[in-house]
């Protein structure tokens, strides 16, 4: 009897010596898989780990701003126009509220 040749369903990794009846390769791609299937369940996920760990976001933030010094500058720089229409549409919503 010949096994079939069969490939992860997310990443098209061979699946030689798996359980016929596999379908991933791995945990991993199941769980890569099913993040990008159920993405609600993803987004509330991370809010409740953010609403449980406010501490941890912050210090992401922090350690990446000192590995990364430039990277306000850098942005600003290369999103310039971008940066500016926004700050346009804002000011202009700003002057329709207090004409009101």
């Amino acid at each position: 009897m010949t096994a079939l040749a069969r490939d992860c369903k997310w990443c098209g990794a061979s699946m030689e010596g798996k359980r016929s009846d596999a379908i991933f390769c791995s945990r991993k791609c199941y769980a890569v898989s099913y993040r990008k299937a159920n993405p609600e369940y993803q987004r509330e996920y991370q809010r409740k780990y953010n609403r449980d760990n406010p501490d941890y976001q912050r210090e992401y933030q922090r350690k990446y701003v000192q590995a990364n010094p430039d990277y306000h500058s850098n942005y600003r720089q290369a999103n310039r126009e971008r940066i500016a229409e926004r700050d346009r549409v804002k000011r202009h919503a700003l002057k329709q509220e207090t004409d009101q």
